[in-house]
C-alpha cells in the first residue's frame, strides 16, 4: 500500500496493531508503532488505546506505560486498557492504581475495568484484592452490572467465602442464570449445604429450577455435599435429562460407593437413547478408583474395549484402571495390563505404578519399573522422585537422596 503512495488510514493502523496483540507480533507491532510516530498518530487516545493493548500482549508492559504516561487526554478504553494489561499478568497495585487515577481525573471506569481487576483477583492475588475491588465497585455504581455480580459471586466462590458471594447473590437487582450456576458451583466446591440450600431456594422462587444447567448444578453441589438422596429428587423432577445429568449421577453414585447402582443408571442412560462420551467413562473409572470398586471400574473399561460402546479406548481409560487396580494392591494385573496398552506409557501411568508401589512397599518393582520409565523418558524427573518417596516410606534415606541426585543431574 505505502510503495504505491498509500498511506494507512487510522482504521487500518488499528486493526493491524489487534492482529499483532493477537498474534503477539511484537516485532511487527513495532515496525507500525514507528510508522505511527511517523504519521503523527501517536498522540491519537484512539490508535494510544490499540498501542497500549498490543504491548501488553506481547508482555512489553514499560513501552505501554510510556505511551499510558505521554498522551493527555485520557478516557475509559485508554485508561481500561493500560489496567487490564496490568491486572493481566498480576501487577494488581498498578491496576489498582490506574483505577483510582481514572477516578480522580474523572473519568468512568466500566465492568471492563471492574472486571479485568477482579480476574486477576481470582487467578493470581486474593480474597483481599478482591474485596478492594468489590469496594470500589459499589464506589463507582457498578456493583449492580451483571458482568461485574458475575465476576465478584465467582470470585468470592473461588476463595471459599460463601457467605459473600450468595449476599453479593441477594442484594442484585438482576436474576442471571451464570450467577446462580456460580454460586451453586462455588457451594459445590467447597462443599456447603446450608447455603446451597439457601441458593436452591432462590432458584425455586424465580422459576429457574427445572432450567437443566441449574438442575445439574444442583444436583452436582448435593453430591458433592453427600445428600444423594436430594440429588435423586432434582435429577427426576428436572422435565429432561442431558449427558452432564446422567454423568454427574453415575460418578457420584460411584463416589459414594454405591457401584450398583451407578450401573443401573448407566444401563438406563442407554436405554434412554443418551451415549456416553468418553469424559464420561473416564469421570465414572475415577469414581470407581476413588471408592476402590476394582470389579465395577473392570465392567465399564470392558464396555470401551470390548466395542460395546461408540467411542474407542483412550490412555487416561487405561491409566485410570492402572490407578485403581494400584491402589487396590493389584500390581501385577496393572502391570499386565500396562504391557497391554495400544499407547506409550506416559508420566501418569509410571507415577501411578510407582505410588502403588510406595503404598504396598514392593520396592523391588519400583527400582525395576523405575529404570524402565528412566530409559524411557530420561528427561522426566517423576519416576526419580516416586522412587525418592519409596525409599523414604522405608527409612532407606540414602537410595532416595542418590534418586534426586541423579533427577537433578540427570543421570540414571
Amino acid at each position: 500500500m505505502q510503495e504505491e503512495g498509500v498511506l494507512p488510514s487510522k482504521v487500518t493502523i488499528i486493526s493491524i496493531l489487534n492482529a499483532s496483540a493477537l498474534y503477539t507480533c511484537l516485532l511487527e507491532g513495532k515496525q507500525w508503532h514507528a510508522q505511527i510516530v511517523a504519521l503523527y498518530f501517536e498522540s491519537d487516545v484512539v490508535v494510544g488505546t490499540a498501542l497500549i493493548h498490543m504491548y501488553g500482549k506481547c508482555k512489553s508492559l514499560t513501552t505501554a506505560r510510556l505511551i499510558y504516561d505521554m498522551i493527555p487526554n485520557k478516557d475509559t478504553f485508554f485508561c481500561t486498557a493500560m489496567l487490564a494489561a496490568y491486572a493481566h499478568y498480576g501487577e494488581i497495585d498498578e491496576a489498582f492504581a490506574i483505577f483510582d487515577e481514572m477516578l480522580s481525573r474523572g473519568i468512568e471506569p466500566d465492568n471492563v475495568s471492574c472486571i479485568s481487576i477482579l480476574s486477576a483477583c481470582v487467578n493470581k492475588t486474593g480474597l483481599d484484592d478482591g474485596r478492594l475491588m468489590h469496594m470500589r465497585s459499589i464506589f463507582c455504581g457498578l456493583d449492580q452490572d451483571a458482568r461485574v455480580l458475575s465476576g465478584l459471586i465467582n470470585m468470592y466462590g473461588k476463595y471459599g467465602s460463601l457467605e459473600d458471594a450468595i449476599r453479593t447473590l441477594e442484594v442484585s437487582s438482576w436474576r442471571r442464570k451464570d450467577m446462580y450456576l456460580s454460586a451453586l458451583s462455588a457451594c459445590a466446591n467447597q462443599p456447603d449445604l446450608v447455603e446451597g440450600r439457601r441458593v436452591h431456594t432462590h432458584v425455586v422462587e424465580i422459576g429457574i429450577e427445572l432450567e437443566v444447567p441449574v438442575g445439574n448444578a444442583l444436583i452436582n453441589m448435593y453430591s458433592k455435599c453427600g445428600i444423594l438422596q436430594e440429588a435423586r429428587a432434582v435429577f427426576e423432577k428436572l422435565p429432561e435429562q442431558d449427558i452432564v445429568s446422567w454423568t454427574v449421577m453415575i460418578t457420584s453414585h460411584a463416589q459414594h460407593g454405591q457401584g450398583a447402582y451407578a450401573l443401573y443408571l448407566f444401563d438406563l442412560m442407554q436405554l434412554k437413547g443418551i451415549n456416553p462420551n468418553k469424559v464420561t467413562y473416564t469421570n465414572i473409572l475415577n469414581a470407581f478408583t476413588h471408592a476402590g470398586m476394582v470389579d465395577e471400574g473392570f465392567q465399564y473399561f470392558g464396555y470401551i474395549c470390548q466395542g460395546q460402546s461408540s467411542i474407542q479406548p483412550l490412555v487416561d481409560h487405561y491409566n485410570v484402571m492402572v490407578d485403581l487396580l494400584g491402589k487396590a494392591g493389584r500390581l501385577n494385573e496393572a502391570e499386565d495390563l500396562i504391557k497391554k496398552m495400544p499407547f506409550p506409557e506416559t508420566v501418569c501411568t509410571w507415577t501411578s505404578m510407582l505410588d502403588a508401589c510406595r503404598s504396598h512397599l514392593d520396592v523391588e518393582r519400583g527400582e525395576r519399573l523405575a529404570e524402565h520409565a528412566f530409559r524411557m523418558r530420561p528427561s522426566d524427573r517423576a519416576p526419580h522422585i516416586m522412587m525418592h518417596n519409596i525409599y523414604a516410606s522405608i527409612a532407606r534415606s540414602d537410595d532416595g537422596a542418590n534418586s534426586l541426585y541423579r533427577s537433578k543431574d540427570g543421570t540414571s
